[in-house]
């Protein structure tokens, strides 16, 4: 029941499960390059690009794509109802990797007048092979871990040589934990 565009036949332009908003007077939509610069991603609202933001900084994450498949559930009257979950992230997680990933903030979650859509939403996408999870903008933006990522993103373009990679590393393996004003006191 699954509409995905892993199924569909191959086209030469990629077609997404829910089209883009490419403009909104009313939010800050936009797009960037994701780990190595080779992968695009879109986002639809600042929580959203918080949590591209968190995602690139995982080392266990392989891949993310942006509306990448619609689930379709049951609601309590048994009608047919459709999602298209923000994200689909893959992982290196033996147990767990393909995981549906929905972005809402706290507020919105608390109008929210049938809830239980989640739970319906996360059982269907299991049956379908997915795990479902909800990211609310007080859970990405969690501080200091945020404000670290901000920082850590700052230098994640910075090229650096194969010599002082292997320094750094020289500096982790014998010094153990250690801060980067520290490390960059060291090399």
């Amino acid at each position: 029941m699954r509409q995905s565009r892993r199924n569909a036949a191959p086209k030469s332009r990629k077609t997404l499960a829910r089209n883009i908003i490419p403009r909104a007077p009313h939010r800050r939509v936009g797009g960037g390059p994701l780990f190595d610069g080779t992968q695009h991603i879109e986002w639809e609202s600042p929580h959203e690009r918080n949590a591209i933001f968190l995602l690139r900084l995982c080392s266990d994450v392989t891949k993310v794509e942006t509306q990448p498949l619609t689930i379709w559930y049951d609601d309590k009257t048994n009608k047919k109802r459709q999602a298209t979950p923000d994200f689909l992230v893959e992982t290196t997680h033996s147990s767990a990797k393909h995981y549906l990933v929905e972005v809402k903030s706290w507020r919105e979650l608390k109008r929210i007048k049938n809830p239980w859509r989640f739970a319906a939403i996360r059982d269907a996408a299991y049956r379908e092979g997915y795990l479902y999870t909800l990211l609310t903008d007080t859970q990405i933006t969690l501080r200091p871990r945020f404000s670290l990522a901000e920082y850590l993103l700052s230098y994640i373009h910075v090229a650096t040589t194969t010599d002082e990679r292997a320094q750094v590393r020289r500096h982790l393996e014998d010094g153990g934990p250690t801060t980067i004003s520290e490390l960059a006191e060291r090399t």
